[in-house]
């Protein structure tokens, strides 16, 4: 027997928290337990780790909910872990190992690992591991309900996987896309290489032309640089000469201001000296006035104390007085407590006396009741040997007779069923005559349908070839719509460089304007001051129009500038708008792409349509010709089924004599059965009835017994209290003599003091007194001090404002040197940024003439400004853009070599793939047939092909004829027999090409006993070539199994896996939920 699938481990997978070990013994192994314990948890295990990717055939909607998700005890996990060990002696895995593991790992992050034998691979090598090994996420190794439902599907396009996996093309399906996807990545390439190239030339052309410019360009600026240098040196040197002349008149001023500075520091120091005087008198004021403070303080705590050792002689004397009044009162109530506590003594022995006859009263009930029960006992003993004599192990109730009341009602009802049967059964004897003209009639109809169906084919096909042509109008004109946006979008390229063009034109007249700003600044700022000066000096409005125009004219001038930079570009005949044009152009065609590609999926739509009818058409045909052969089959058949039903008749008969025989049986023992409940009844009622009687008289000494406890305590419990009262009072008249001696000694003490703090007050108010007088008399003088600070600090104003003016006249004159200056380094700097020279060195004779240098600078820029804009990059970028395409060239050509290299491998993989398929597909057609009159006991049975010219891509038609049924769609089949066709088709692919295991989910779920059977015997004799897990509801299917294995949920929301004898899975049969 074989043994390929050693063990899985899983841990942290969906219901398995815990790690969970399975061992795969040699032939099959069961897996059991109740719906929802986490069985298919087991298989999806398989799936997953063999590189499943669809979250959906995971029940889930993300991979990560495949993550144990956490219960009320436990907290959910971060990562899922499930590793599989296959046995590989055999080498059926392309590997070499002999003992292979495979694991998956994910994280709550979404991250996945895969690992072969401990050692981190892709999925991509994982999947081409398994790839014609007829084991895989997708392969026919491991089946459960879902799978089913897609192989048996309406769609004969989803039941493709099957076969392809058995005639061995997923890989070269796999290869094929592979070489699909590289070739149209390589044609991808190949267009944007003729793009470049072709963009490319056009740049090599525009740059030599640029490149020669650049040489006369660079020869006329270094002219230009030794002029410039040279006016430069000009004007620094006129700047110079104003800058002496400023400086000059500031030296006058700064003498001004320092006598001004002198005679302001005299009278500050005066101040200084004043307000030292002033700072000591207010320190001797302010300690003074904090010890008259500390007087009045002293003076109002000596009185607060006399007035409180006053108010405490006044409060301890009419303590005493209240003391002694309540003493008297004590004494008076103790007398009183005295009294009642003797009385309440004798009230306690009398109510002991009534409790200890209560007591003996309960005691003579208890016994009483106790009497009863012996007698209710023996009555049950004797009851239920009467009851056994009848065969029962209880004493008989009524809802025993009613128990079998229901029984007879249940026998008579089954008898009525078999009576109905056997008019049933007369009436299918009856009909059978009647089915089988029907059926002569249906032969005729079908005859007819043939032709009909090969006319309304033909209609199909011509609307397929009109709507053929649609497509290819629609693609045409797609071609023709993206070449011009391919002519667009290099104009659109073209026009990037034109931009570039425009910007650099922009640049340079940018630049021109830079350069004519400093004296457009200076005409601007001259205009301003003398509209300034009209203003402020009151000239008539002449003038101030004049100051008006000419800043008008200034600001005209700025205007024009800057709209000739931005024309360059905004224009209607600018690049930007161009660039603009083109865009919405190729928008607009895109749009119309967009509208073909519509309506090119509006006619390939319409086409699968039109094929899914032709389809369904073929496959009406093909019906029509099973449903002949059938119809005849059946009419030969109804003379067995005739015979069948008689002995039906007979059977059916004895069945009503034996229900009958039941039923008198029954009526004789609820007879028997009553006259005992009776008897019961009425001796039972007896005792029970003296039993309560007792009772509420027991419970009414028990209410008397606890009203006398309640009142001994009560009448203890006050005599106690009483007794405390008479302790408390006692106790606070000893402690009021001791207080009475302690409180005459303090008076005493108190009237002492407050002989001396009357004598201190006294002496306080007359020092306060001579404070004040000395306080307002210092006063005084600080504030003649302050009148005299005054004074000096008016003259020290007004002198400071006499040196600001000063100040902001030497100001002004260090803002037109500081300007001055500003301009000569900027002239430096310019200079120095321009053409690296320091231009303060260069020499400057006397016949150097400053207007005309101006000219010859003019002139070179007028010859440099011919040349337009000029790329001073054009050389270097000529010769790098030149090598490029040469490079380009060679690359194109490479591509369009491997383009065909990889055409001629999809050619070949498409011609070897059809003729592997097609002859694996005849090879399980006639393993299908075989097999399928093998599990229904008779029938027919095919697999065809939709479209033979292409069986690639071809659909395949599952024709099934169970016996005794006229040929139908297998969707119309019921769950058993489309789970037997199943069955079928997994077993023929077995036949033919055994998998190394095979793993089936709930597959024997809609199969009845008879058809299971059939099942165990395809399991028992393919055991020998392949390995079986089976997960199972059914003992009998499980009977076969070599191993079992039970899955529970001892712990509400986790799977625990367990070995399982067969008594134990005949346990696990009967729980219904998972708590069991």
């Amino acid at each position: 027997m074989a043994n390929y699938l050693k063990s899985i481990e899983i841990t942290g997978f969906k219901s398995f928290p815990v790690k969970s070990r399975i061992e795969f013994l040699d032939g099959i192994t069961g897996i059991v337990g109740p719906n929802g314990c986490g069985k298919s948890n087991v298989v999806e295990a398989i799936k997953w780790v063999l590189g499943e990717q669809s979250a959906k055939s995971m029940r889930g909607e993300k991979m990560e909910d495949v993550i144990f998700n956490g219960t009320k005890e436990r907290p959910p996990m971060g990562m899922a872990d499930v590793s599989v060990t296959f046995n590989n002696e055999a080498k059926w895995l392309p590997i070499e190992f002999s003992e292979v593991s495979v694991a998956r790992r994910i994280f709550r992050s979404g991250e996945g690992q895969y690992y072969i034998n401990k050692s981190k691979v892709r999925l991509r090598d994982m999947v081409e591991l398994f790839l014609d090994t007829g084991v895989g996420r997708d392969s026919y190794a491991i089946f459960e309900q879902g799978k089913i439902d897609r192989l048996l599907s309406e769609s004969p396009q989803e039941r493709r996987f099957l076969f392809e996996e058995f005639a061995g093309i997923s890989k070269f399906k796999f290869r094929k896309e592979e070489a699909e996807r590289k070739l149209e990545n390589s044609r991808l390439n190949l267009e944007r290489l003729n793009d470049i190239v072709i963009e490319l030339d056009k740049e090599v052309e525009s740059l030599r032309t640029q490149a020669e410019d650049a040489n006369k360009y660079n020869s006329l600026q270094n002219e230009l640089k030794t002029l410039d240098a040279k006016f430069a040196a000009l004007r620094i040197k006129n700047i110079r000469k104003e800058i002496d002349a400023r400086i000059e008149e500031k030296t006058k001023l700064a003498d001004k201001q320092k006598v001004l500075s002198e005679t302001v520091r005299d009278r500050e120091d005066a101040m200084l000296a004043t307000d030292g005087d002033i700072q000591k008198r207010e320190t001797d004021f302010h300690a003074f006035d904090d010890q008259f403070a500390q007087t009045q303080k002293e003076f109002a705590a000596v009185q607060t104390r006399l007035e409180s050792n006053r108010e405490r002689v006044r409060s301890q004397t009419d303590w005493l007085s209240s003391m002694e009044n309540r003493i008297k009162e004590d004494m008076e109530r103790l007398t009183v407590l005295q009294g009642e506590l003797k009385q309440k003594e004798h009230d306690s022995l009398g109510i002991n006396v009534e409790k200890d006859e209560s007591s003996s009263a309960m005691k003579e009930i208890q016994s009483q009741i106790d009497e009863v029960f012996v007698k209710i006992k023996s009555l049950d003993e004797k009851i239920l040997a009467k009851s056994r004599e009848l065969g029962f192990d209880k004493i008989i109730t009524k809802d025993d007779i009613e128990r079998q009341r229901q029984e007879i009602v249940a026998f008579r009802t089954r008898l009525e069923n078999y009576r109905v049967s056997i008019e049933e059964k007369w009436e299918v004897g009856r009909n059978f005559e009647t089915e089988r003209k029907e059926k002569t009639n249906q032969l005729e109809i079908f005859s007819r349908d043939v032709e009909t169906f090969k006319s309304e084919l033909d209609k199909i096909i011509k609307e397929i070839d009109i709507s053929l042509q649609k497509e290819k109008d629609i693609r045409q004109d797609n071609l023709r719509t993206g070449e011009e946006i391919r002519e667009l979008q290099v104009r659109l390229k073209s026009m990037d460089k034109a931009i570039m063009e425009s910007l650099e034109r922009q640049s340079g007249e940018l630049k021109k304007f830079t350069e004519r700003k400093p004296m457009l600044d200076a005409r601007l700022e001259s205009a301003l001051s003398r509209l300034t000066g009209a203003i402020e000096s009151g000239a008539n409005t002449s003038a101030v129009l004049e100051g008006v125009a000419e800043l008008k004219t200034n600001f005209s001038e700025y205007r024009a500038y800057y709209e000739n930079i931005l024309g360059i570009l905004y224009s209607d005949d600018g690049a930007y708008t161009q660039k603009e044009n083109i865009q919405n152009r190729i928008e607009e065609l895109t749009g119309k792409i967009a509208a073909n590609e519509q309506a090119l999926e509006e006619t390939r739509a319409r086409l699968r349509d039109l094929q899914s009818v032709r389809s369904d058409i073929q496959s009406s045909y093909n019906r029509n010709e099973f449903e002949t052969s059938a119809l005849r089959k059946e009419i030969v058949k109804l003379d067995d089924q005739i015979t069948n039903n008689h002995s039906a008749l007979k059977f059916l008969e004895s069945q009503i004599a034996s229900h009958s025989d039941s039923i008198n049986k029954k009526g004789t023992l609820i007879d028997s059965m009553i006259t005992i409940v009776e008897e019961y009844e009425r001796d039972i009622q007896e005792l029970r009835s003296a039993r309560s009687v007792l009772g509420e008289e027991l419970n009414g000494k028990k209410v008397d017994f606890a009203r006398i406890e309640e009142q001994y305590k009560s009448v203890r419990n006050e005599s106690e209290r009483i007794r405390h009262q008479i302790g408390d009072i006692e106790r606070h008249r000893v402690n009021f003599e001791n207080d009475k001696k302690t409180t005459f000694q303090s008076i005493e003490e108190l009237k002492t003091r407050i002989g001396e703090d009357s004598i201190s007050v006294e002496s306080f108010s007359q020092k306060i007194e001579a404070g004040r007088t000395e306080r307002e008399k210092r006063l005084k003088e600080i504030e003649q001090l302050k009148t005299a600070r005054k004074a000096l600090e008016f003259q020290i104003r007004e002198y400071n404002e006499q040196n600001m003016k000063l100040e902001k006249q030497m100001m002004e004159f260090e803002n037109a040197i500081g300007e001055r200056t500003g301009t000569l380094q900027s002239i430096v700097e310019n200079a120095m940024s321009a053409y690296g020279i320091d231009v303060t060195g260069i020499p400057v004779g006397e016949n150097d003439n400053i207007d005309s240098i101006h000219a010859d600078i003019k002139r070179l820029r007028n010859d440099i400004a011919k040349l337009g804009n000029v790329n001073f990059l054009a050389i270097e970028q000529f010769q790098d853009a030149k090598e490029r395409l040469e490079y380009l060239i060679s690359q194109r050509l490479d591509v369009e070599k491997a383009m065909a290299d990889i055409q001629g491998l999809i050619d070949e993989t498409n011609e070897k793939s059809a003729e592997q398929f097609s002859r694996a597909f005849e090879d399980i057609r006639v393993a299908f047939k075989k097999i399928f009159s093998r599990l229904f006991d008779g029938g027919r049975a095919d697999l065809i092909l939709q479209d033979k010219e292409n069986v690639l891509t071809s659909g395949i038609d599952i024709m099934a004829e169970p016996p005794g049924k006229k040929l139908q769609s297998i969707s119309l089949l019921s769950g058993g027999e489309r789970a037997l066709v199943a069955i079928a088709v997994i077993f023929a692919i077995l036949y033919l090409k055994p998998t190394p295991f095979v793993i089936l989910d709930e597959l024997d779920a809609p199969l009845d006993d008879d058809n299971i059977e059939r099942f165990k015997n395809l399991l028992a004799e393919f055991r020998q070539t392949s390995q079986f897990v089976v997960v199972s509801h059914s003992k009998s299917t499980l009977e076969v199994c070599d191993v079992l294995y039970g899955v529970t949920m001892e712990e509400l929301g986790v799977s625990k896996v367990i070995n399982v004898a067969f008594d134990e899975a005949q346990m696990l049969f009967k729980d219904e939920t998972p708590e069991k």
